[in-house]
């Protein structure tokens, strides 16, 4: 089983976790009305979201027992907390460490641009509203990709009642091969529809526009939570899927690639206010999860080389090609079942994955003309 974060009560001297609880609520009801409400009403089918009385940091989504068309959304009362304590964290260690001078020369090293203290135009406050909403909205869309894309009626997905766990079984389940992989497709598909969905409240944020401190925020709370996620720090996968879950460096790289091809389409770029290209983009993007990388190594010491999970983050060291093989002939079997059941807003929420060997030609290309031109190894 997995060893779910407890909350030590020093915690709650800097979380108001009755606040913390009644935003998170705000956030999902505000979700639920604008993002789900529609679709189950054509579908003639039902949502219910619960808020789980325990403190640790758990989710999941579920069909309700002895009804088919009736679903669940489960968050426990300790998710808000931990967002809001790892938002409030992460951007005073901001504030107080890259402040320094000495970090310049760790961002120059990699190539990526300096930025002391906290994004252009956000104060700490508002910061950390914005990134906990953020990350609270990404969390419960994440969810509902599971019941849009009924994954639940995928074989060697759910259990036998049809739940979705979020936040177990990462160190004890004993998934291989092709269970764990279908899971592990399932869970970058719902990531996926997440992310695409979250983007656009991002940009009803921001009066529809792309601003780098808002996109900044939101990327280093998702490096952030994928560390959550995956309770035993990053674990390098071999040659097939196992457990639950993949590793953050592959979530967090696929939701990369993802949002700089959201951003620099051309009915979007035009949006990105104080955005100066591709190269700005990449460096703003790499710059929030090295930093978040950072932080989270230093808070919590998890013994993992903090390289294994930046290196695969960036797509410097690629995932192990037999695994991207796996994921992908699964995820090429599963998607047509997936498009046929699919009741959310629309089959280009969900995700399409690009053949491992392309993967590889396309990195070795971005790396050689990084190198080339002196800017980070990014793909897009």
């Amino acid at each position: 089983m997995f060893r779910a974060r407890e909350y030590d009560p020093a915690v709650l001297t800097h979380v108001d976790a009755d606040a913390a609880q009644r935003r998170a609520a705000e956030v999902v009801e505000w979700a639920k009305k604008n993002f789900s409400d529609r679709k189950y009403a054509d579908a003639h089918r039902r949502l219910t979201v619960q808020w789980l009385p325990k403190w640790t940091f758990d989710a999941h989504a579920a069909r309700y027992s002895g009804d088919p068309a009736h679903d669940i959304i489960g968050i426990s009362s300790g998710v808000p907390i931990a967002l809001h304590d790892d938002a409030e964290t992460f951007l005073r260690w901001v504030e107080k460490e890259i402040s320094h001078s000495s970090y310049d020369e760790i961002y120059e090293n990699i190539g990526i641009l300096k930025m002391r203290g906290l994004p252009p135009g956000l104060d700490r406050v508002a910061a950390v509203d914005r990134m906990f909403r953020m990350t609270m909205a990404w969390l419960y869309l994440h969810e509902q990709a599971h019941l849009f894309q009924r994954h639940a009626d995928l074989p060697k997905i759910a259990t036998s009642q049809g739940l979705i766990e979020e936040f177990s079984g990462h160190d004890g389940d004993n998934r291989r091969g092709s269970e764990a992989a279908a899971r592990h497709a399932c869970e970058l598909s719902a990531d996926h529809e997440a992310t695409v969905l979250a983007l656009q409240l991002m940009l009803l944020a921001d009066d529809q526009e792309v601003r780098p401190g808002t996109l900044w925020l939101f990327f280093a709370g998702l490096a952030c939570m994928f560390q959550r996620f995956y309770g035993s720090g990053e674990r390098w996968i071999m040659d097939e899927a196992i457990g639950t879950h993949p590793p953050p460096s592959y979530r967090v790289w696929l939701t990369r690639k993802l949002m700089i091809d959201f951003i620099m389409h051309p009915k979007v770029i035009g949006r990105a206010k104080g955005l100066r290209g591709i190269v700005h983009l990449n460096a703003v993007l790499d710059h929030a999860v090295v930093t978040a990388a950072m932080y989270w190594n230093a808070r919590y010491n998890t013994g993992q080389p903090v390289d294994d999970f930046l290196n695969g983050a960036a797509g410097l060291k690629a995932v192990n090609f037999g695994y991207q093989k796996q994921i992908f002939e699964t995820w090429r079997v599963l998607r047509p079942r997936v498009v046929d059941m699919h009741f959310g807003w629309g089959t280009d929420s969900l995700l399409e994955l690009t053949a491992p060997d392309v993967i590889a030609s396309a990195r070795q290309k971005t790396q050689s003309l990084s190198e080339a031109s002196g800017t980070s190894g990014a793909d897009g």
